[in-house]
């Protein structure tokens, strides 16, 4: 059961909580300072969670947080590039070979969550899983009360001087303390996990491919399976029915490199899974005595392909500011609220490009929108 007083207090241990949690530590422990950090978690690393790519530069950030050895070791699937029909009936490629920091991968989530977790809990983090937070109370003197119940229906309630909101796209926290989603979009998105036949085309890459109603992705989670996922908006994927298993089958059916690849390869019994892809930020990502990372603070496109990578980016930037905090109780969260302002122009920067980028399909409601919405939206942010 987890304790009844700490002093930072973080809500999830996804690879923005973990990431937190584990650079907190290990700043702290270079300080000569110690303090108590919890992790509490809603699942237990067992729930799905779609596969996701990670650039090369990624290994910075398992370096800096002390991980990289550990997270070769657990050999996720290299992915050495992308390759993409957008703009184009042809395919482009993006290969890694020569990237100065090698290959990147494509990750199970799961797993790589858990391993994540795993290593904080080395560090004296500690780590509970099936807790979630029911509600969230300030100190007039600072610090928050937080009520926490489990998987057993058994409470604790908790005082955390600071607390992080790593939850991911549920915001329990930041949606107790009042704070606000700016929605950038909202995205459908309709996945599949594949048992790939023997002599599958399935490479180690990447594959995207656009489409009059969105667009697919697909790569290599492990040895034998691959994701595959169709992104739309709401109105279109009812249009095309793209939840439904036979025409979602259809739809791949008819791309023109995608559902030749995948053929001979079947759906596992898990069927399709869909879920809710927002795109949006937060009015405020910080306060007083708490601050977002990850998915809490600003949900990303998925065509941004950039989740993990952020949430890992984010974490450790909150711990820098966390300890800055401890050490100061005069100081706040403005710098680290700044730099999530400039991550997320830059990033409705590069999700304008994109969407603009692919013309094949102008006329088609779902590119209609994303090059309308794209034009504003990085205009608001200037």
């Amino acid at each position: 059961m987890p304790p009844s007083s700490c002093d930072v207090l973080i809500v999830g241990a996804g690879p923005a909580g973990s990431a937190t949690a584990l650079r907190l530590a290990d700043l702290l422990a270079a300080d000569h300072r110690s303090a108590r950090i919890v992790m509490v978690e809603t699942s237990h690393f067992d729930s799905f969670r779609i596969g996701e790519s990670l650039p090369p530069d990624s290994r910075a950030l398992f370096h800096q947080l002390g991980v990289l050895p550990v997270f070769l070791a657990a050999q996720h699937q290299p992915c050495w590039g992308s390759c993409a029909s957008w703009g184009d009936d042809e395919l482009g490629f993006n290969d890694f070979a020569l990237n100065i920091h090698g290959h990147g991968w494509h990750v199970e989530r799961n797993r790589f969550d858990a391993l994540l977790a795993a290593q904080a809990a080395e560090r004296d983090v500690e780590v509970y899983e099936g807790w979630r937070v029911r509600d969230a109370v300030a100190f007039v003197d600072g610090g928050y009360q937080i009520s926490l119940r489990d998987d057993e229906q058994r409470e604790q309630t908790l005082s955390a001087r600071i607390v992080v909101d790593a939850s991911g796209q549920a915001g329990v926290f930041t949606h107790a303390v009042g704070a606000r989603r700016i929605y950038d979009d909202r995205l459908v998105c309709i996945a599949g996990v594949f048992d790939l036949k023997a002599d599958s085309r399935i490479d180690q890459r990447t594959l995207l491919e656009a489409a009059p109603y969105g667009w697919w992705y697909c790569a290599r989670i492990n040895a034998d399976q691959a994701i595959v996922s169709v992104t739309s908006d709401s109105s279109t994927a009812r249009l095309h029915a793209l939840s439904s298993l036979g025409s979602w089958f259809a739809h791949l059916a008819r791309t023109r490199h995608m559902g030749e690849r995948l053929h001979g390869s079947r759906l596992t019994s898990e069927g399709l899974q869909p879920w809710a892809a927002p795109c949006f930020h937060l009015d405020r990502s910080v306060g007083v005595d708490w601050l977002a990372v990850g998915d809490s603070a600003i949900s990303y496109d998925p065509i941004a392909a950039q989740g993990i990578h952020k949430a890992l980016a984010t974490g450790i930037a909150a711990a820098e500011a966390i300890v800055h905090r401890l050490q100061d109780r005069g100081a706040d969260f403005s710098d680290y609220a700044a730099g999530l302002e400039d991550r997320h122009r830059d990033y409705l920067r590069l999700r304008q490009t994109l969407y603009a980028s692919e013309q094949r399909w102008h006329d088609q409601p779902f590119w209609q929108a994303r090059r309308k919405q794209g034009a504003l939206l990085v205009a608001s942010a200037a």
